[in-house]
């Protein structure tokens, strides 16, 4: 843990990119509130590791330990496994953007060098994680089961939140320019897993669904601003999902598809070269 000062010099990244005044202010105001303690990912870091799973994993645990905390990750990272976020405990994981491309001194990226099948990032907490200014790079040779992975198995994972996240490919920037995920945003598990509230995600080339809600208690979740690209499906639900502002791209086999107890409210939506629009 660090104090004030040295976080936000860490939140400065080296070269010409300079912080969105967003970020710092997020520090500030997680300072006034309370939301403590502020934890740079790094901080945790053997010298010469070149894999951060481990350090990212020690932040989140040390948090949790804390009853909750925020995560900064500065720059990009590479995982060889999933980073599990579990408990009750409040904790935000966020970044200084996306940026214009991974080279972007201003772009947070967390990229997967694991074996296909597993989620990057499994969240199980009650009381609700967030993410944010976030891209996830997946592998078109090893396929993460998701970007992130909502799970209600053993206990209620509801009032999570996430806003600018960019999921898997972005043209132009990619060496890997393929589908880099089995799916985008997975919702999983049996029980409650209500109460997500997301705003202005991305998700690009998901070999099976953008959005996926398997899980048939995680109703009422939200999506405000949800931009999908060449995936399998859109959006695949087996319960009630709100989704407005929603342009969905290319989609190889349907925009939305309704599974048993599947329903969508949608208000402003766009869909283009998709081969089927709804349902």
């Amino acid at each position: 843990m660090t104090d004030l000062s040295e976080e936000i010099q860490r939140l400065l990244p080296s070269g010409t990119g300079t912080v969105p005044i967003a970020n710092i202010r997020q520090v500030l105001n997680d300072v006034a509130n309370g939301i403590a303690p502020i934890v740079n990912t790094q901080s945790f870091k053997l010298k010469n590791d070149k894999d951060d799973t481990s350090s990212i994993q020690k932040a989140i645990d040390f948090c949790a330990t804390q009853g909750g905390g925020t995560l900064v990750a500065p720059q990009g990272s590479l995982i060889s496994n999933t980073l599990n976020i579990t408990g009750k405990n409040h904790i935000r994981f966020i970044g200084l953007g996306w940026g214009i491309s991974t080279f972007s001194p201003s772009a947070s990226f967390i990229k997967w060098n694991g074996p296909p099948g597993l989620p990057m990032v499994k969240d199980g907490t009650f009381y609700g994680a967030h993410f944010e200014n976030l891209r996830f790079i997946g592998n078109s040779a090893s396929k993460p089961l998701c970007a992130i992975q909502f799970d209600s198995t053993t206990d209620d994972c509801t009032h999570n939140t996430g806003t600018r996240l960019w999921i898997g490919q972005m043209a132009g920037n990619d060496t890997d320019a393929n589908n880099q995920f089995t799916n985008g945003i997975l919702f999983t598990g049996t029980v409650n897993g209500d109460s997500n509230n997301f705003r202005h995600i991305a998700i690009a080339g998901c070999d099976q669904s953008g959005v996926y809600v398997q899980n048939p208690q995680a109703a009422g979740n939200n999506f405000d601003g949800l931009w999908i690209l060449n995936c399998a499906i859109g959006v695949r639900t087996a319960t009630y999902l709100t989704i407005t502002n929603a342009t969905i791209l290319g989609s190889t086999a349907a925009d939305f598809q309704l599974d048993v107890g599947g329903k969508v409210y949608v208000t402003g939506y766009h869909s283009e070269v998709s081969a089927k629009s709804v349902f």
